[in-house]
């Protein structure tokens, strides 16, 4: 099946039939033409077709043409071509000026030029869509991104923010931030922090990636955030802006913070315990003593670190002791153990001891308590001698 081409349209406004006529007769090859007579009609069709490009004269009743292309260009995304005459040179200089058209063509206009006037309109309307096209989609993207995205100017005014970092900043509308900076969202002190980075940010020219936080809003609002900045350079290298994501991570921090004082809580309880804790991996390795294991034993912490639970056990007897003591790491039990010290003495002990298992059910470690009952077994060996 073969699929036919659309011509882009292109809408010509004169108050002249044969001008009309004319520009119909030389465009139609190449364009599908609508005509009007007027500027009102005109504006009803821009209302109701998709129209590339506005052809207008300079001279009509009512409206001229280039208060006509004005309110044209509030309607449509066509582009807009002027025809005057060197009597209408003051309104192609208001038009010019003001953004109204694209180009122009001078009367008498020669048809040739005329026509790739309209043709190279007509590529620039198909341009200027594909360009508002992916705008449209990167304002969706940023709008849409939980994260707060934001572009400042090299005066430190925000020029865009999304609706993530509208809200952090605590404005409804993301227009509320423009033209304003961050000295009036936060705290004085907190804003020439941040200022003073991103001067450096900008005097280096380099990035300054996922850097962790806490910032206090002049609302009072306390948050984590997790930022990334980086320069928006020119194409000669000078820094013509900033952009920055910020991720807030209060939840996160809070939930470390909280994780760290739960640790600490119980690390304190640990090495304040009266019993020595050792805790070992699946091969019985040393992963964690207290200082009061570390202190039966004659040794500090850090001396036993990953040192197998078989190098503290009694010489003469280490096979038996050992493989009681793995005996007793399959199941919530005690046992009487006997270690060596570092000074080489022996140290009677009850060993109280529960396996650490993963989801699956595996044995990663083992979780043991020592209580020092050298004294007692000393006086039972002699109430058994007397």
């Amino acid at each position: 099946m073969t699929q036919t081409k659309t011509h882009p349209a292109v809408l010509v406004v004169d108050d002249e039939a044969h001008i009309l006529s004319s520009m119909t007769a030389l465009l139609e090859e190449d364009f599908s033409v609508f005509t009007s007579t007027n500027a009102e009609t005109a504006l009803d069709l821009l209302r109701n077709e998709d129209i590339s490009v506005i052809i207008a004269d300079q001279r009509m009743p009512g409206l001229t043409g280039d208060e006509f292309l004005s309110r044209a260009r509030k309607l449509s995304e066509a582009t807009r071509v002027l025809i005057t005459g060197y009597a209408d040179i003051n309104a192609l200089v208001r038009a010019v000026n003001h953004g109204q058209i694209y180009t122009y063509v001078a009367k008498p206009w020669e048809p040739l030029e005329l026509k790739v006037t309209v043709m190279k309109a007509a590529e620039h309307c198909h341009l200027m869509r594909e360009v508002m096209h992916e705008r449209d989609l990167l304002h969706a993207l940023m709008d849409n991104i939980p994260d707060a995205i934001w572009f400042r100017d090299g005066g430190g005014q925000f020029t865009r923010v999304n609706k993530a970092a509208a809200t952090f900043l605590g404005v409804t509308d993301p227009s509320e931030a423009i033209g304003k900076t961050i000295v009036d969202f936060y705290l004085p002190e907190v804003a020439r922090q941040i200022q003073a980075e991103e001067e450096a940010i900008i005097r280096l020219g380099r990035s300054d990636a996922n850097r962790i936080k806490q910032i206090r809003l002049q609302n009072g609002a306390i948050r984590w955030l997790s930022t990334t900045k980086a320069p928006v350079l020119e194409r000669g290298g000078a820094v013509a802006a900033l952009v920055g994501v910020s991720r807030d991570v209060t939840e996160q921090k809070q939930a470390e913070l909280a994780l760290q004082q739960s640790e600490e809580k119980y690390r304190q309880i640990v090495e304040t315990a009266a019993e020595g804790v050792w805790i070992f991996d699946d091969q019985y390795r040393t992963v964690f003593v207290n200082s009061k294991m570390a202190s039966m034993l004659g040794y500090l912490p850090q001396e036993m670190a990953q040192r197998p639970v078989s190098s503290f056990l009694a010489d003469d007897e280490s096979s038996s002791q050992l493989e009681r003591f793995e005996k007793t790491n399959t199941s919530t039990s005690t046992a009487d153990v006997r270690l060596r010290r570092n000074d080489g003495n022996l140290i009677w002990t009850i060993l109280a001891s529960s396996p650490m298992l993963d989801s699956s059910g595996r044995r990663i470690g083992t979780l043991a308590m020592f209580t020092d009952v050298t004294e007692r077994k000393a006086l039972e060996e002699q109430f058994r001698q007397a």
